[in-house]
């Protein structure tokens, strides 16, 4: 025999659950109506998306390009290059490395290995370190990365 409580509280689920399927169904037939009604503001949009990641590519590689050739960190008052370090290694043996350090249970975790390496190389005197005497090689390469101001406003033409 099932309980009152328990009773009330199934039907108090189910009225939930067909009060959130009709929800869902209302603000499904409200997005379809709105993507029609507004389909060409739609398209705009998104190609107004395209033409940001393009433009942003653009303004990147220019600016790396100007700091490969001039070595100037803010080639625009808009733009700055961020040297990151990106570590250069076989993952293979840095895995086996990772294993023997209980870095690892069932897959390599490349974000630990590199803390790990950082770590040891604070009292490295090179970046091309035997790490841990394994005979892994880890070369410490610069990667610039050009960075863009979020707010160009002002270099925004009359009417465009």
């Amino acid at each position: 025999m099932e309980s009152n409580e328990l009773q009330i509280a199934i039907e108090r689920l189910a009225a939930a659950r067909k009060w959130q399927g009709e929800g869902k169904a209302s603000v499904d037939k409200l997005r379809a109506e709105f993507d029609i009604e507004h389909a060409t503001e739609l398209e705009q949009l998104a190609g107004a998306k395209d033409s940001v990641a393009e433009f942003e590519s653009t303004v990147r590689l220019l600016a790396l390009a100007e700091y490969d050739n001039t070595g100037n960190k803010s080639p625009h008052t808009s733009v700055f290059i961020q040297i990151n370090k990106m570590l250069n290694y076989d993952e293979d043996d840095a895995f086996f490395w990772a294993l023997e350090n209980d870095m690892t249970i069932l897959k390599f975790n490349k974000s630990a290995f590199n803390q790990a390496y950082k770590r040891e190389e604070k009292n490295a005197k090179d970046a091309g370190v035997d790490f841990d005497g394994l005979g892994i090689s880890v070369d410490v390469v610069d990667q610039p990365i050009a960075k863009i101001a979020g707010n160009l406003s002002a270099y925004i033409q009359d009417g465009e």
